[in-house]
């Protein structure tokens, strides 16, 4: 409301925030309707937000805008990103473009408000007389998300919990079904406990997982304890390399399944899935038949 506020003698511009934009009668841009829904939209490309990857940002603002203005459209964009909100933003200057809008596209980004202090903000707000929005009377000190953003700091995380409850328990069924659709427990090492409270918005939670996490993987996946060990911190044994240069740390439950599958349980040493796939002589399409037929066949293993 402020960058509003401030070029409003300029040209008016759309609101930041969904309820300030309604209670202004601004215009929406909405996510197309095909993609079904952010909940269904994130099931269907099986991916959840996180420090690691922006795909909120894609789903509501860059793809939305794309679609509804003309590629030969020349636009200009006021936003109210500043330098202080964050490393990344510490070094934007007076102009921004957004790399997802394409070289074919004259769009332009201001900043106006790009070296202001929190402090400038609010007086600001103070001398404008500036509505704000409710959100940041409940103790939050950034609202351009609704709830659970995994930018925040989590303290933020027991403010949606205590205002936006039902909001939350939906997100939070949803963390519980993608860990467990996707076997977490491999991945970051952490309980389902740990994902739903403070892993989810980031990469791998420790180095090697606890006893309760390889015993809670066990319970789920129906195998001994012994077995459940052998899917945990796995590297490729010919020394495939990742593009990082660093050894090929093997976590798809597939292709760990099928090595014990191949060369029997008792194995401690891994191979990626090109190394298992050449070995067998198998196409991308020849593993995923026979991931398929061990699945079907009841293998606990996959």
């Amino acid at each position: 409301m402020v960058t509003l506020k401030y070029v409003s003698k300029c040209n008016p511009d759309v609101a930041d925030s969904n309820l300030m934009a309604k209670k202004e009668q601004y215009k929406f841009i909405y996510p197309n309707k095909k993609y079904g829904g952010f909940y269904t939209w994130n099931k269907r490309k099986n991916i959840i937000p996180s420090r690691l990857n922006r795909c909120c940002c894609k789903y509501f603002k860059e793809d939305p805008t794309i679609e509804n203005f003309p590629d030969d459209q020349k636009l200009l964009f006021l936003f109210g990103m500043r330098n202080d909100e964050s490393n990344n933003r510490s070094a934007y200057g007076d102009i921004w473009v957004n790399n997802k809008w394409g070289k074919q596209r004259d769009w332009l980004g201001i900043l106006p408000i790009r070296q202001w202090t929190d402090l400038d903000i609010w007086l600001y707000i103070l001398k404008e007389n500036i509505d704000i929005n409710a959100k940041y009377k409940k103790g939050y000190n950034r609202v351009g998300c609704g709830i659970v953003c995994p930018n925040y700091t989590k303290s933020t995380w027991v403010l949606d919990q205590y205002w936006y409850p039902k909001l939350y328990e939906r997100w939070q069924k949803r963390l519980e079904e993608d860990f467990k659709q996707n076997f977490k427990w491999i991945i970051m090492n952490c309980t389902l406990k740990e994902y739903l409270q403070v892993a989810w918005n980031g990469g791998v939670f420790r180095k090697e997982p606890t006893p309760e996490v390889i015993q809670e993987f066990a319970d789920h996946k129906g195998i001994t304890y012994e077995v459940a060990e052998k899917y945990f911190v796995r590297y490729c044994m010919n020394g495939c390399k990742n593009k990082r240069g660093n050894i090929l740390a093997v976590k798809d439950l597939d292709v760990l399944a099928m090595n014990m599958k191949m060369f029997g349980r008792n194995i401690n040493q891994f191979k990626c899935k090109k190394c298992l796939m050449k070995e067998f002589g198998w196409t991308k399409e020849d593993f995923q038949q026979q991931v398929q037929e061990f699945k079907n066949s009841g293998c606990r293993l996959f």
